[in-house]
């Protein structure tokens, strides 16, 4: 268990900073009212997108020759993870439960785990750098 942690170190460090990002209180009363259409949606998305190449990064680094067997598991966890903290901040009275968030959390996911295998590690593959 402890070879798990030291081999997604940085996926477990964006994971937990996603966690406290979407459970604490946000305080509202600063002043600046920034205007941003779908502002909310944005941040999942790039949160996740993140969260996706973060996790590709690191399970390429462990499994070159096969890892990529494992991208659409390593999009379902990140999905679930996503669903899995809406429900948390449906129970949090600070916090409101939103499917266009999850939605987000998805195509970011997505975006980060494919991206980074199609713009980096297969470009590398055919010789591309």
């Amino acid at each position: 268990m402890k070879d798990f942690f030291l081999l997604f170190k940085f996926s477990i460090i964006w994971a937990i900073l996603i966690l406290i990002a979407c459970t604490c209180r946000i305080q509202t009363n600063s002043g600046m009212d920034l205007d941003i259409p779908f502002l909310d949606k944005i941040v999942h998305f790039v949160m996740y997108l993140i969260l996706g190449a973060i996790v590709t990064f690191e399970f390429r680094r462990i499994t070159p020759k096969y890892y990529h067997k494992y991208i659409f598991k390593i999009l379902i966890i990140s999905v679930v993870y996503g669903i899995v903290i809406e429900v948390v901040q449906y129970f949090l009275p600070w916090r409101g439960f939103e499917f266009a968030d999850m939605i987000a959390d998805g195509l970011g996911a997505a975006a980060g785990i494919y991206g980074i295998k199609y713009l980096v590690f297969d470009k590398k593959m055919d010789g591309c750098d």
